[in-house]
């Protein structure tokens, strides 16, 4: 089944989900990793969307192995970028994996962002689906508080933006980095 999702990759998505040994399966398919979905409030349509699977265990060239993983493609430019293992036994730590030499220096779901529009952006993936669900489709993550160079230029521009973040340390310290590179207000 793995080789099979991975045949509809192009090439280079293939180098960002080089994965050697193991299943990718649908997370229909694995009830501990649909279990945790539901936990979160993930919708069907959210998980189709966002063409999230599951894994119990796979294998990178790196010798690094990931178990018990939800996967979700990180995509960007129209291809895959990176992709989240986020553990969904919620038992190991780190509670986020990507692969070795991947990327999260975009905004969760960039290509279908609209800046001219009002913009929520949250800390994590798991932050979105309730917003995604029920308020707005234009919502995105940042992969934590720390910004990349390209994510604030992605941002930066945006009129109408929403910070939606963790009432934590680093969630009230990011105001002030949104404060330095933004060029509007923002709430």
């Amino acid at each position: 089944l793995y080789k099979q999702r991975l045949d509809k990759f192009s090439k280079k998505e293939k180098r960002n989900l080089d994965i050697i040994a193991g299943e990718v399966t649908s997370v229909y398919d694995n009830v501990k990793c649909l279990s945790y979905c539901r936990s979160r409030n993930l919708s069907d349509d959210f998980i189709k969307n966002f063409n999230l699977s599951a894994t119990e265990l796979c294998q990178f060239p790196d010798k690094k192995i990931w178990k018990d993983r939800l996967l979700i493609p990180i995509r960007y430019g129209g291809e895959l970028y990176s992709i989240e293992g986020r553990d969904y036994l919620r038992t190991q730590f780190p509670k986020c994996l990507y692969p070795k030499g991947a990327s999260v220096d975009v905004c969760f779901n960039q290509d279908e962002l609209n800046i001219e529009d009002s913009l929520v952006v949250c800390e994590g993936i798991m932050d979105i689906p309730q917003i995604w669900k029920h308020l707005t489709k234009n919502v995105t993550a940042t992969f934590g508080v720390s910004l990349s160079h390209n994510q604030k230029d992605f941002l930066k521009n945006c009129k109408n933006l929403i910070l939606f973040i963790d009432d934590d340390e680093a969630g009230r310290k990011s105001i002030g980095l949104f404060e330095s590179f933004m060029l509007h207000e923002f709430k």
